[in-house]
């Protein structure tokens, strides 16, 4: 459903309003040139990213939906979105009580024997604070924000209706790919709106992951949860990505990234539902070594033909077999054989330069980038669910290399796979 319109009109008088407090009134010129842009943002220090910020989850999203993407804009204009953070302003808890009251059905009192009043985190959707039941099991309350969902949906009718003005208008922005960022967007919030479904990312990971004791994962706490506030068992834990989380882990570094890396795999390519961001910043470690993952909001899905595919190219490129890698992707497109000469040729080129000749059994991020960069070029772009399980692969890969650069990650995947053996000359 549309927004209203007057209140796409008073939404689009606060933008404007903030645009100008913070400066960047300018922004709006439909003859703003690059270099331009890059030397005022270079000025302005931190201003943009807390404008941004300021201005709410859609924004918030835009920038680093945008930050994400390499070579987009001047080096100046992508620093300042890669410093915006989702983080938004504190509530206590004692201002949502009657909010609470409502989702419960009952004085929050009546449920639980003590809270904190401060939230633990803030950020542009929801607020999170530590409770404990009256039977003493600590808990962690996330609660959405009252009115996100319409401020969301107004926020989002009004940059589209940007983008299709400006696409009009200017010769800088045409095609499909602003469109496609405000629909992926509207996807990321949609994850991040529905705490639901966050329960059940958690209650699923915990059954396909049963066999490994390595891992917490928190109990949801259905009767004490509603649409608008989640009830979890609260994990304590300390972020690999602290200095100092390592030198007091009760498990040696190579064995937790062997453990990381099993549980990674088993999700993308035994299970199909997988955690899509096994980075440093979101996971942790329990007194006990065992991980905790700290986001149960980010998991996508492989149907069984995007699990073939991603295991076919993890074992072509193992092997570093370009011809099956072109074969597999213009399989995949429907495509004709015949068309996967040039394609194949240079893969081929590119998987003989030494830099990936040298680590053959550890190198699939930059394996997987260029096949990809090569693949779109070719007219045989990956489906996105192969997209998104590829690139999760590539951020393990990372974290796998902080935690363990001994762990062998190409061979171990193409082993999951059923594939792993000698590695070609």
């Amino acid at each position: 459903m549309l927004a209203q319109p007057w209140k796409r009109w008073q939404r689009g008088k606060e933008i404007l309003r903030t645009f100008s407090r913070y400066g960047f009134d300018w922004l709006l010129s439909l003859r703003l040139d690059g270099k331009t842009a890059a030397a005022r943002f270079q000025a302005a220090g931190d201003s943009f990213p807390r404008m941004m910020e300021s201005l709410g989850p859609v924004f918030i999203k835009l920038g680093q939906n945008l930050a994400a993407r390499p070579g987009l804009f001047e080096e100046p204009i992508m620093d300042a979105l890669a410093r915006i953070e989702d983080r938004g302003e504190a509530r206590p808890f004692s201002a949502l009580r009657s909010f609470l009251g409502d989702q419960l059905g009952t004085d929050p009192a009546t449920l639980f024997s003590s809270f904190c009043d401060e939230p633990v985190t803030s950020s542009s959707t929801e607020w999170v604070y530590r409770a404990k039941l009256k039977t003493d099991r600590e808990v962690a309350l996330k609660v959405r924000r009252p009115g996100i969902e319409r401020l969301i949906e107004v926020d989002l009718d009004l940059l589209l209706r940007t983008v299709r003005f400006i696409e009009r208008h200017t010769s800088w922005l045409a095609g499909p790919e602003a469109r496609e960022t405000l629909e992926e967007i509207r996807k990321r919030l949609k994850q991040d709106l529905y705490l639901l479904e966050e329960g059940r990312n958690c209650e699923r990971l915990q059954k396909n992951l049963s066999s490994f004791p390595q891992i917490r994962i928190p109990a949801v706490f259905w009767e004490y949860s509603s649409p608008d506030l989640l009830t979890l068992e609260a994990l304590e834990g300390v972020k690999l990505s602290r200095p100092d989380a390592l030198s007091k882990a009760p498990v040696s570094p190579i064995r937790l990234g062997e453990t990381l890396a099993s549980l990674y795999l088993k999700q993308i390519l035994v299970d199909g539902f997988f955690h899509a961001c096994p980075s440093l910043e979101k996971l942790a470690l329990d007194g006990e070594g065992r991980l905790i993952l700290q986001d149960y909001k980010a998991f996508h899905c492989l149907s069984p033909a995007g699990t073939g595919l991603l295991k076919g190219l993890i074992s072509a490129m193992y092997r570093r077999d370009a011809e099956k890698i072109g074969s597999l992707l213009i399989d995949s497109r429907g495509g004709k054989q015949e068309n996967g000469g040039a394609f194949s040729l240079k893969l081929q080129s590119l998987l003989n330069q030494e830099e990936y000749a040298a680590s053959r059994s550890q190198m699939w991020g930059g394996v997987f980038s260029s096949v990809v960069h090569l693949a779109k070029e070719a007219e045989h772009p990956l489906p996105k669910e192969v997209l998104s399980a590829g690139e999760t692969l590539s951020t393990l890969e990372k974290t796998l290399g902080f935690l363990s650069p001994k762990v062998r990650f190409l061979e171990l995947a193409a082993s999951v796979c059923g594939n792993a053996g000698p590695l070609s000359p």
